[in-house]
Formats: structure tokens, sequence, C-alpha cells
């Protein structure tokens, strides 16, 4: 009988870590922005909510990634193209 209150307890716990690994997973990236900048992309956004302090949005799609065309060169000549 303990062997199998033992084997409740693993799968318990197997299942408890498996949803907390897809909540973790689902989160994606969240990135703070002022305000003025948000107003600026109400066209890109696909979905709010709005609670008591914040103002969360999703993008449709993820911003282009803009970097100094000096540090791009930097990076590119130290790194190359890797991902």
């Amino acid at each position: 009988m303990e062997a199998d209150t033992r084997g409740r307890q693993f799968m318990i716990w197997c299942v408890m870590a498996a949803i907390l690994g897809v909540l973790f997973l689902c989160s994606g990236p969240v990135e703070t922005i002022p305000y003025s900048q948000f107003e600026a992309l109400l066209d890109k956004v696909a979905e709010v909510s709005v609670v008591v302090d914040s103002i969360q949005g999703t993008l449709r799609q993820p911003l282009p990634v803009r970097a100094d065309p000096q540090l791009a060169e930097k990076l590119a000549a130290r790194y190359g193209d890797r991902p």
C-alpha cells in the first residue's frame, strides 16, 4: 500500500511540474514600454487588458530589433551571423 501512495504522490508532483512548465513557456517575453510608445503602437496591438495600475497588450507580430549601425557591425564582426 505504501508503494501505491508514493506512486500517486510522484504522479501529482509530475503533473504539477508539467503545468508550471507549460505556464512558464506560454508566458513569452515581456517588455515594459512607456505609455507614449504604447499609443504609437496601437495599430499593431492584437489584444489589450487594463489592470489597476498597468495596461498590458499583445502585438500581432514582434517588433524588429533595431540596433545602432556601428554596434551592429561590431557585433557581426565579433559573433558573425549566429541566430
